[in-house]
C-alpha cells in the first residue's frame, strides 16, 4: 500500500498561505482557521489516497450521487442512495426473522416485514397502530380479501419503490394496494391501466361491465359514472336478461347520489326501462307508489300510462315494448 506524505503537503500549503499573507507570524499561522481546514483536508486527501488502490474498482460500480444544500451559510450534503441503501438492507433482512419484527399471512403464505416501515408507508397499518386495537399487540396479522401474490408485490414496492405489473397481476396488486392504502403505488396502478388501455380491450372492458352488472352496481364508483355512461349502460341489450326492476332501482341509485343535478336527467333514462317486462304488482308498488316522480312528472307519467295500457289490455301487448 502507498503511504502519502501528510506533512509534505503541509509545507506546500504553508508556502502557499505565507506567500499571500504578509506580517503574519508561524504562531498565527499554525493556530488560524484556514490551516484547521487544511488539517481537516489533509487527513481526507491521505485517508482516500491510502484507501484508493483497494476501492477504485468498487467507487467504479458504486459511484455515489450527491447533493448540496446551502442553509444559512451550511451546506447540507445529501447522499442520493443512502436511503436506497438502507432499504436494500432491510429488504434482504425480510429472508430472516432477526430483525423483523411482525409476520403477514395472506393467501397461506407468511411475509416477514418491519412494522415501523409499513406504518410509515401505509394508511391500513397507521390506522390500525393508532386504532390500540388486538391487533397492534400481535406478532402476526392475517389479511383477508388479499392475495398472496398481490400482497408480495405491494411489500416489494414499499422497500424498493418499485412495482412489478402486468395484464396479468394487475387486478390482485390493485386489490392489495386499495387494501393497504398505499397511494404511490395505487397511482402507479392508474398509470399502468391507462398506457395498457387500447380500443380493443376497452371493448372487452364494456363487456365485462355489462356481464357482470350486479357486481358493478353495489360499487360505490357506480354512482361516479356520468348521465352518458349510464345511459350507454341502460340502452344496451347485454341487459336483456336482467330484472327489469333492477334497472330502474339501479337509474333512481344513480340519480338520488346527486338528486339536485340529476332530477334533470330522470324522464330521459326512463325512456329506456322497459316497463312492459315487469309483474304487475311489481310496477305498481315498486316503481309508482314508491317513487313520487313517476306520478308527477309528465314523461314519467306518460310512460307509467303505456305500462298500465300493457297490462290492461293483451292484445296490445306484442306491440307496446319499446325498445332499449
Amino acid at each position: 500500500m502507498i503511504v502519502y506524505d501528510k506533512n509534505l503537503f503541509y509545507a506546500a500549503w504553508l508556502e502557499h498561505y505565507s506567500r499571500h499573507q504578509h506580517n503574519v507570524t508561524n504562531e498565527e499561522i499554525f493556530t488560524s482557521k484556514p490551516l484547521r481546514y487544511v488539517d481537516a483536508l489533509c487527513d481526507l486527501y491521505v485517508t482516500n489516497c491510502n484507501m484508493s488502490e483497494n476501492t477504485d474498482t468498487h467507487e467504479k460500480q458504486t459511484q455515489t450521487k450527491s447533493s448540496t444544500i446551502v442553509e444559512n451559510d451550511v451546506r447540507v450534503k445529501k447522499a442520493c442512495a443512502f436511503t436506497a441503501g438502507v432499504l436494500e438492507r432491510l429488504s434482504n433482512q425480510r429472508s430472516t426473522t432477526e430483525f423483523c419484527d411482525l409476520v403477514l399471512l395472506a393467501g397461506g403464505q407468511t411475509f416477514n416485514v418491519h412494522k415501523c416501515l409499513l406504518v410509515a408507508s401505509c394508511d391500513y397499518f397507521d390506522a390500525l397502530n393508532r386504532s390500540g386495537m388486538q391487533e397492534t399487540r400481535q406478532d402476526s396479522i392475517e389479511l383477508k380479501g388479499v392475495s398472496a401474490s398481490g400482497l408480495k408485490a405491494v411489500l416489494d414496492f414499499i422497500y424498493t419503490g418499485e412495482l412489478k405489473l402486468s395484464l396479468e397481476n394487475i387486478a390482485e396488486v390493485l386489490r392489495a394496494v386499495s387494501h393497504l392504502q398505499v397511494h404511490h403505488a395505487l397511482k402507479l396502478c392508474e398509470d399502468f391501466l391507462i398506457e395498457e388501455t387500447t380500443v380493443e380491450n376497452c371493448v372487452d372492458i364494456n363487456k365485462f361491465v355489462l356481464r357482470n352488472f350486479p357486481k358493478v352496481v353495489i360499487n360505490d364508483q357506480f354512482k361516479r359514472l356520468t348521465y352518458e355512461q349510464i345511459l350507454y349502460l341502460i340502452q344496451s341489450n347485454e341487459f336483456r336478461l336482467y330484472p327489469e326492476i333492477k334497472v330502474f332501482e339501479m337509474c333512481v341509485d344513480w340519480m338520488k347520489h346527486d338528486e339536485p343535478k340529476r332530477m334533470m336527467y330522470i324522464s330521459e333514462l326512463m325512456q329506456h326501462v322497459r316497463f312492459q317486462t315487469m309483474k304487475p304488482e311489481e310496477f305498481v308498488d315498486l316503481v309508482v307508489n314508491k317513487h313520487e316522480f313517476m306520478r308527477t312528472d309528465p314523461q314519467c307519467v306518460k310512460y307509467a300510462f303505456e305500462a298500465y295500457e300493457y297490462f290492461a289490455i293483451p292484445t296490445r301487448q306484442y306491440s307496446s315494448i319499446s325498445p332499449r
